[in-house]
C-alpha cells in the first residue's frame, strides 16, 4: 500500500509549466473553463487549471469528476471555511496600514475600493482552487478521496454578488511580458521571494495599481519566513486535505484513470509534479492575499 504524505510539501523538482490561457482554449476545453467559472462564481480561470489543461484529456476527465461537487453548497461552505481560517490567522501576522500609505501616495477611496474588490474576488476563488488542487494532487498519488453523495451535490449555492466591491467583468491582469521598468523588477522580486518560476494571477491583477502592489509586497515579504506564517499555511493545508477526503463525489483520478485518458508514463510523472507545485503554493497565496486585504481595512 502506498503511503501518502498529506503534510504541506513542495515537489523536489521544478516541473515544466505550459498553461493554456483562457483566450487560447477552444472546443471542449473552452466549455470546461466557462463551466468552472460559473460553478465557482469567479471571473478567472486559475493558473492551476490552465497548467493542468496542457494535459487536456486528463483535465477534462478531472472536471467531469469534480464538477458536481464544485457547484454545490457544500464546496462553497468548505471554501469559505478556509477563507475564514486565513482571516482568523491574520492577528499573528500583524497586517500594517497599507490604506494610509496609499492615501499618502494620492490614492482616493474609489481606487482603494477597486483594489478591495479585486482582493475580495481573489479571496473568494483561491480557497476553491485550493480544495480542487488538493483533491487532484492526492487522488493522483493514490489516495481514496470522497464518496458519492447526490444529496450534497444537489444542494445549489446561494446566488448573489461574490464580493461587496466587485462590479463584474473580467479580472484584468498585467502579464509578465507586458511589465516594464519598476514593475518588471518587482515581478522578479516576487518570484524570487516566493521561490516560483512565474507570477501568480493575483499579483498580476493587483499590478493594475503598481504602487499599491509594491507597497503591499514590501510589507508582506518580511513575514514569509516566520513561524506564524508557516503555522497558518499548515492550518489551511489541514482544512483542504480534510475537505478533499470528505468530497461529496468519489474522486476517481488515480494513475490508472490518467493512463486511460491517454497520459503516458513520462507525462504522468510530470503531471504529478505540476499539481504538487500548485497545491503547495496555494496555501501561501491565500495567506498573502488575505494579509494584503487586511492591510486595506
Amino acid at each position: 500500500m502506498t503511503t501518502i504524505d498529506f503534510s504541506l510539501s513542495r515537489p523536489a523538482l521544478a516541473p515544466p509549466l505550459r498553461p493554456v490561457p483562457e483566450w487560447r482554449a477552444e472546443g471542449s476545453l473552452r466549455d470546461a473553463y466557462a463551466a468552472l467559472r460559473a460553478a465557482m462564481q469567479v471571473p478567472w480561470v486559475g493558473v492551476i487549471n490552465q497548467a493542468l489543461a496542457h494535459y487536456e484529456a486528463f483535465y477534462l476527465g478531472a472536471w467531469r469528476c469534480l464538477a458536481p461537487a464544485v457547484a454545490s453548497r457544500w464546496f462553497a461552505e468548505r471554501s469559505a471555511a478556509i477563507a475564514r481560517a486565513a482571516v482568523d490567522g491574520m492577528a499573528a501576522l500583524q497586517p500594517d496600514d497599507l490604506a494610509a500609505r496609499l492615501v499618502a501616495r494620492g490614492y482616493g477611496e474609489r481606487e482603494l475600493d477597486a483594489i478591495r474588490g479585486t482582493l475580495d474576488v481573489l479571496n473568494h476563488g483561491n480557497p476553491q482552487y485550493f480544495i480542487y488542487a488538493t483533491a487532484v494532487r492526492y487522488a493522483l498519488a493514490g489516495a481514496a478521496l470522497g464518496r458519492d453523495d447526490p444529496v450534497a451535490c444537489a444542494s445549489p449555492r446561494a446566488g448573489g454578488a461574490i464580493a461587496p466591491h466587485w462590479t463584474g467583468g473580467a479580472l484584468v491582469m498585467v502579464e509578465e511580458h507586458h511589465a516594464l521598468g519598476d514593475l518588471r523588477v518587482l515581478y522578479a522580486e516576487i518570484k524570487r521571494g516566493l521561490d516560483l518560476p512565474f507570477v501568480n494571477s493575483d499579483y498580476k491583477a493587483l499590478a493594475r495599481w503598481p504602487n499599491a502592489l509594491a507597497e503591499a509586497w514590501a510589507g508582506l515579504a518580511p513575514r514569509l519566513d516566520t513561524a506564524a506564517y508557516r503555522d497558518l499555511r499548515e492550518r489551511l493545508q489541514g482544512l483542504a486535505v480534510q475537505a478533499a477526503h470528505e468530497l461529496p463525489v468519489a474522486c476517481s483520478l488515480g494513475a490508472d484513470t490518467a493512463r486511460a485518458l491517454g497520459v503516458c508514463e513520462a507525462q504522468l510523472a510530470e503531471l504529478r509534479e505540476v499539481i504538487a507545485l500548485f497545491q503547495w503554493l496555494l496555501s501561501g497565496l491565500i495567506v498573502n492575499v488575505t494579509w494584503i486585504r487586511a492591510s486595506l481595512r
